[in-house]
């Protein structure tokens, strides 16, 4: 009796750590679900992601997938609260660190935002997007200075820095600092390949020369 007791007890540890472990994106259920997601069919996405949810309990990837599904189809309350469940089930999942970064803003948690990017920044210092999203919270919060130290240590070639260069000369420029304000312009200018940001950044190079 007491070896099948434990026998009991071994299957339902190793069913919960393949719950865990499973690389859940290589099921066709979740893959049906992504699919869905892409083209925007956010209520039969929730539908796949939570029956996936339910019978992988303990797999982070699928309630950040959850949670950013119901963000789409904004019910915030359940949004949330899914992605709280992805990080207390892997709190070093930089998806979901990012997106609750984003939350964290939507509540205006500017401090909270700033940790969740600082934990992803601490364990991939080249991660573009939170490297993005911590300069912008800089800018928004009025810290040129700490934005420009901050993206000096980052890495220059992504092309999504183009629009913090962009922002930095534009706040140069109106502060009638010409020369740096043209410097970051030029820099956005030669990273992006986007027509309507190199219209702008031209647009403003002009405005220079007036």
């Amino acid at each position: 009796m007491k070896q099948s007791f434990f026998g009991i007890l071994l299957i339902t540890f190793l069913v919960f750590l393949g719950c865990k472990n499973i690389d859940i994106s290589q099921l066709p259920e979740y893959q049906s679900g992504m699919i869905h997601f892409e083209n925007q069919d956010y209520k039969r996405a929730e539908e796949v992601f939570q029956s996936l949810a339910n019978k992988y309990s303990q797999n982070s990837r699928i309630y950040f997938m959850l949670g950013k599904t119901q963000f789409y189809l904004k019910d915030m309350e359940q949004a949330n609260k899914n992605l709280k469940k992805s990080l207390k089930k892997d709190p070093y999942f930089c998806p979901a660190l990012l997106w609750a970064a984003r939350f964290s803003l939507i509540e205006n948690n500017f401090s909270q935002a700033g940790e969740y990017l600082d934990q992803i920044i601490k364990m991939n210092p080249e991660h573009p997007e939170a490297n993005l999203f911590k300069a912008r919270l800089l800018l928004d919060q009025g810290q040129t200075d700490q934005a420009i130290a901050f993206l000096k240590q980052c890495d220059h070639g992504e092309e999504l820095y183009a629009e913090i260069y962009y922002e930095l000369g534009k706040i140069y420029l109106d502060n009638e600092q010409t020369s740096q304000g043209t410097d970051y312009l030029n820099k956005a200018m030669d990273l992006t390949s986007h027509p309507d940001l190199q219209d702008d950044i031209n647009q403003k190079l002009s405005e220079v020369l007036k």
